[in-house]
């Protein structure tokens, strides 16, 4: 008999992710291991024998590595860096393979397309790009927002691209010609973008003052709107099967809603700083976090 899942989460595992914050993390797609961007570059953890073990050290960036994002059949990490480059790194060999440029700011996020064909990315010079993976040719340069972008976010199987900025704008466009379909207005600057599981045409955005809107990609229509507090929220994550929503941010814990209803159900005393990424696992049974106190931990959902 299957167990159903509860919103309950323990602390299992951590590790120190070297020196300095943690921006960004994300999971291999079999969910035995994760990828780390941070202050001094990129950390590979695996998941071996009920430990974290550390097998990697990724170091070609200059400076800071803002985001990452690891291809659908997971051979390939792309990293955003504040050196204004891309690069492109076969997960086997640790090696990178590619570098993309044309941002001429830092780069802040990277979103792979559902097949990997393609790669966008989102600057602090204002501007989304679009890359051939298999190139490394630009193919399309977006600009529509009057800040940096700070968020960015596939839907509908890769036909949409959405993004988020200090101007507070989430703008929706077709991820083909590049063309603005609808843009959204928030209160405060954007945080966090992503596509709901399932791909159900849904996007989540969340913005610096805790507001977290839930409604479809294309239109706006189906709005469903949250207000998670932290006294500043940093990140986001929902699980695989879209009931349970994560955020963190200033005050260091970790909250869970239900996403259905809005409510509450859950805090975590998370980090000794702020909660600054989070990520669920593909099979949903772990929550990830890293923290600007440089560590990785690791959350066991509990079953009923």
């Amino acid at each position: 008999m299957k167990h159903k899942e509860s919103s309950s989460f323990n602390l299992t595992l951590q590790a120190e992710a070297r020196r300095g914050w943690i921006s960004e993390l994300v999971w291999a797609p079999n969910g035995r291991a994760l990828a780390l961007a941070g202050a001094t570059g990129i950390a590979l953890f695996a998941i071996r024998q009920g430990q974290l073990q550390l097998r990697a050290v990724l170091e070609d960036h200059e400076g800071p590595v803002k985001g990452i994002a690891v291809s659908p059949d997971g051979t390939l990490l792309a990293s955003a860096g504040a050196d204004r480059s891309i690069r492109l790194w076969d997960l086997k060999r640790g090696a990178t393979v590619r570098q993309l440029s044309g941002h001429e700011g830092s780069v802040e996020r990277v979103a792979f397309n559902t097949n990997g064909a393609l790669l966008a990315s989102a600057g602090a010079d204002n501007s989304l790009r679009v890359h051939d993976v298999a190139t490394g040719v630009e193919l399309n340069v977006i600009h529509s927002h009057d800040d940096e972008l700070r968020a960015l976010c596939l839907c509908e199987s890769g036909r949409l691209l959405a993004s988020g900025s200090r101007d507070r704008r989430v703008c929706v466009h077709d991820a083909a010609s590049g063309r603005l379909l609808r843009s959204e207005q928030h209160a405060d600057w954007l945080r966090v973008l992503l596509a709901m599981p399932g791909d159900d045409g849904r996007l989540l955005s969340a913005s610096r003052d805790g507001e977290v809107r839930l409604r479809s990609c294309r239109d706006g229509s189906r709005p469903l709107s949250l207000a998670c507090g932290h006294g500043g929220l940093d990140c986001a994550a929902v699980t695989p099967d879209g009931e349970i929503l994560a955020t963190g941010g200033r005050d260091c814990q970790i909250r869970l809603w239900r996403v259905a209803s809005g409510a509450a159900v859950n805090a975590l005393v998370a980090h000794e700083r702020p909660v600054l990424t989070m990520a669920f696992s593909p099979d949903g049974r772990w929550l990830a976090s890293g923290g600007g106190d440089n560590r990785l931990r690791l959350w066991r959902r509990a079953a009923h």
